[in-house]
């Protein structure tokens, strides 16, 4: 202590060593090591994991008597959003400005490089039918739900809800130009754009599908294009063309868009790894038909799927049972397998009895069958038919 009295000595409470100076301590002093830098700390693991960062997408359309507005809101943090809004310069309908909002938004999200998108809008029509609840009538729509279908494939992830107009007022604000929007900071800045055209012309090169020369579509448009065989039109009466698409006409006016055997397994593939085991509530080849899609022999190829598959095979025989029908009434097996889901024991009759069974319903024990409006037959039996 007595040689420390010569120096001038405070006392003080030390403070927080900042790494900066730790690293400047090392490059003074460098020592050597006996092993690499990057070797593992026993015991420990590395493990590298991708951080998934998954993209909202809102959007909404206002149509009114002279021109229709879109909004679109893109956020992946709530501090951070791409806010849009367009001005359409054509007529639209209702449903028509929600896919213009629709398809404008999965654009602007593909265009920005996301990979993981989340989608919530509040138009019901375009949520139901990108899940394959609803399905298509309106031919102005095909091309948008054509559109669609292809752009959604191109994300890694993606799902869609419906979500309640309260919750969806920023995308509702920017379609109909508003200021009531509800955002963080003094201002916000939103760009306004004009388009001259569709959606669909604008997307339509870049999305264009590529058609081999055995493509069984090909022989079906050039028919409908030229139009001067009355024979061939005849058998092709259920095909139509929508803005260069392909589309085959359903029981009930539903539109389903035809696709090449490629796009067909994919969809095939997709939609039965979706849905497998619950084909004794909708069969595969009918939530084919709600998504849209048709193809020949798609009915053999869904029923060839889920016999392969042998959870859809369990589920549909466990409350299944089988017999030889004896009736001369042709109402018989549909009655029977509407009420106590008993089958022939063929197979080819199982198959033809449910395929059939789908356009056919019991109400107070009397078959009707559903016509293509939608209107209920009574079905009659073979006296009261004479």
């Amino acid at each position: 202590m007595l040689q420390l009295s010569q120096y001038d000595l405070r006392m003080g409470t030390p403070k927080a060593v900042k790494s900066q100076a730790i690293a400047d301590l090392l490059a003074q002093f460098p020592g050597e090591e006996e092993f690499p830098l990057d070797d593992e700390v026993p015991g420990e693991v590395a493990v590298a994991e991708e951080v998934r960062e998954q993209w909202v997408m809102k959007f909404d359309g206002s149509s009114t008597a002279h021109s229709g507005g879109v909004g679109v809101v893109l956020y992946h943090e709530e501090d951070k959003a791409v806010a849009l809004s367009f001005k359409l310069e054509f007529p639209c309908s209702n449903n028509t400005v929600e896919y213009e909002a629709y398809l404008t938004g999965l654009a602007t999200a593909l265009e920005i490089g996301v990979k993981h998108l989340k989608v919530l809008g509040d138009s019901n029509l375009v949520v139901c039918q990108a899940k394959g609840s609803f399905s298509l009538k309106e031919p102005s729509l095909a091309p948008y739900r054509a559109m669609a279908q292809r752009m959604e494939e191109k994300f890694s992830t993606f799902e869609i809800e419906h979500a309640p107009r309260n919750e969806n007022r920023f995308a509702d604000a920017l379609a109909a130009l508003g200021s009531q929007i509800i955002f963080e900071g003094s201002s916000t800045n939103v760009e306004v754009s004009k388009r001259k055209e569709s959606i669909i012309e604008v997307l339509k090169e870049k999305f264009q599908e590529e058609q081999d020369e055995g493509d069984w579509r090909i022989p079906i448009k050039e028919t409908l294009v030229k139009g001067d065989d009355a024979v061939e039109l005849k058998v092709l009466k259920d095909y139509a063309l929508v803005k260069e698409e392909l589309y085959r006409r359903m029981p009930g006016g539903v539109l389903s868009r035809c696709v090449g055997l490629e796009e067909a397994q994919r969809k095939l593939k997709e939609i039965h790894d979706k849905t497998c085991g619950s084909c004794k509530e909708v069969s595969l080849y009918r939530r084919l038909q709600r998504a849209g899609f048709y193809w020949p022999n798609m009915g053999k190829d869904a029923d060839q799927v889920q016999i392969q598959c042998g959870t859809c095979q369990l589920a549909a025989d466990r409350k299944e049972s089988y017999a030889v029908f004896v009736s001369e009434d042709w109402r018989t097996p549909f009655m029977q397998y509407l009420v106590e889901g008993v089958l022939p024991q063929r197979h080819s009759e199982r198959y033809k009895l449910k395929r059939l069974a789908t356009r056919y319903f019991l109400h107070n024990t009397v078959l009707f069958k559903r016509g293509y409006d939608g209107d209920p037959l009574r079905c009659l039996g073979p006296e009261e038919a004479k």
